[in-house]
């Protein structure tokens, strides 16, 4: 199963998104994210991660086809480092998106798209947040309830990880 995860790098650490990108990557496998022994997930939580994945483009918003690779907006799920906007400097209108109810959507194996599914939403209100500085785990509520401390001081990076 896929999952979505965010992860926090302090502004001063990464000079742009690729380096906050890179960052990212680096740390969840220095604290043993993917599959290992010590560090901060001491046995880890994924066997395998990527920067965006099924969930770039997110942070910017974008309407992005991850299915179709003649799409003109086609970006692929398996770059290890993702997109530009799949790191950004943490800002209100990030949290708005992440706290926004979207309409769900399920894969149809016949079309090889993905299908609105009516009447339900999702937001990532409850999608777990790695603060990479402290560190420490926490949702997005928390984010939320916390923005003080962390708007514009730290990038936010959007990982895909399968467990």
């Amino acid at each position: 199963m896929h999952s979505s995860y965010f992860v926090l790098i302090p502004k001063d650490n990464a000079k742009d998104s690729l380096e906050a990108r890179e960052t990212a990557i680096q740390t969840l496998e220095n604290e043993q994210f993917f599959n290992n022994d010590g560090g901060y997930f001491s046995c880890g939580k994924a066997d395998w991660g990527v920067v965006g994945g099924r969930w770039t483009g997110i942070l910017a918003n974008l309407d992005v086809e991850i299915n179709d690779n003649e799409a003109k907006n086609y970006r692929s799920t398996y770059l290890n480092e993702g997109y530009e906007e799949d790191a950004m400097i943490l800002s209100q209108e990030i949290l708005d998106i992440l706290a926004t109810d979207n309409p769900a959507m399920d894969f149809n194996p016949e079309t090889k798209k993905f299908d609105l599914e009516t009447g339900k939403t999702y937001n990532y209100l409850d999608t777990e947040v790695f603060d990479a500085e402290a560190p420490d785990e926490f949702t997005v509520k928390d984010l939320i309830e916390n923005k003080k401390d962390y708007l514009g001081k730290y990038w936010i990076v959007v990982i895909d990880y399968h467990n």
